[in-house]
């Protein structure tokens, strides 16, 4: 029929050329603990307790929380179930800790939103092989990661597209890429499903990051060497992850 406009939610693009595509990240957190992303959990959490009220001391652990979600709108209205019995530093301490905190009592949720997990396993079930291989490998990223990096664990720029379109990974202002940390903390968990896959990302991950510390090392004294400190400080988790995995083997 001439002249009919769709409007389609979903995980990836469609795939058409009639199609416009509008990403839809995370919601956003201002440095103060403040905006959308607050408003969902506070809203959320009255659901749960009518009374429920944020204290200023609240907004630091709350950017934490958001951190840990990526803004996810889910992640965000199960974390917000938890006022009941903690403090939203106790709610941002057990994700930390343990994705499978997010988990929904409701009965009437969908099966595939009553737990991160569960969003997480549905995700993975659509993926063939060769998209699984290269999501474990960029999980080994413990920060944000350019095409370089990626190049080096053996993700190519059509596999990150990949990704990117499966909502899997983010592409940042910077033209970084980034693992969702409660995703990356899920992909953790499971790499005793394929250690041999797990340490070859590991090795190629320390090998990467080592040379570039050594890089640096050499241009300490030259003019480049600000240039090369100041990217290693936004690298700083990946080079201490790769020390630890030095250490380990």
């Amino acid at each position: 029929a001439r002249g009919v406009s769709c409007l389609v939610t979903a995980s990836q693009p469609l795939g058409y050329r009639e199609e416009d595509v509008l990403p839809l990240g995370g919601l956003p957190l201002g440095p103060d603990g403040t905006g959308p992303a607050t408003d969902l959990f506070l809203a959320s959490a009255r659901r749960a307790d009518a009374a429920f009220e944020l204290t200023p001391a609240d907004a630091e652990h709350l950017v934490e929380l958001h951190r840990l979600t990526g803004g996810l709108p889910l992640a965000l209205e199960l974390a917000a179930a938890w006022v009941t019995v903690m403090p939203v530093s106790g709610i941002a301490e057990a994700l930390s800790a343990d994705v499978a905190f997010l988990a929904s009592p409701l009965r009437d949720a969908p099966a595939r939103h009553r737990s991160l997990i569960a969003v997480f396993e549905r995700a993975w079930s659509l993926l063939d092989e060769h998209s699984r291989r290269q999501l474990r490998r960029v999980a080994a990223f413990r920060g944000p990661f350019d095409r370089a990096a990626a190049g080096a664990l053996g993700v190519g720029l059509e596999d990150l597209a990949a990704l990117c379109r499966r909502s899997l990974l983010a592409r940042l202002p910077s033209g970084r890429f980034v693992c969702q940390p409660t995703l990356r903390t899920w992909l953790d968990a499971r790499s005793g499903d394929d250690p041999s896959a797990t340490a070859e990302a590991r090795d190629r991950h320390a090998h990467h990051f080592l040379a570039r510390a050594r890089a640096a090392a050499q241009a300490f004294d030259t003019r480049d060497g600000g240039r090369w400190l100041a990217e290693l400080d936004d690298e700083r988790a990946d080079l201490l992850a790769a020390i630890a995995w030095c250490w380990e083997r």
